[in-house]
């Protein structure tokens, strides 16, 4: 596992565990601090080494990333769901104006109009 998607995942987990227990406010601060110390610490002890390839590993997944992307079949998946979207609707739509309720509420509103 990377190391910066360890630490990060490392974090949200402490983090999310600790707003999670039931602790008051007062403990809970302190715990934060603790854990934050600890993170800071761990940080200080990598290397210019660890963090340039860090920095390295993230823009080449970053680079692998943006290469991979299909505008194409971006534009394609998004215009079906588009497309499925605009079906439901339209039958949401169909199944609203042919309920009773609709009339009803039509024929009110025609006789606010006049």
């Amino acid at each position: 596992m990377k190391l910066g998607r360890f630490l990060t995942t490392l974090g949200i987990g402490a983090l999310v565990g600790m707003l999670l227990a039931p602790k008051k406010g007062s403990e809970l601060r302190e715990e934060l601090k603790g854990k934050g110390k600890e993170t800071l610490d761990s940080a200080k002890e990598m290397t210019v080494e660890d963090y340039q390839k860090l920095i390295s590993e993230t823009i080449d997944s970053i680079k692998k990333t943006v290469d991979e992307f299909d505008v194409d079949d971006f534009k394609d998946s998004s215009l079906a769901k588009l497309n499925e979207l605009k079906d439901k609707f339209d039958d949401v739509v169909t199944k609203l104006q042919d309920s009773d309720q609709y009339s009803k509420l039509k024929d009110q509103v025609d006789n606010v109009i006049v």
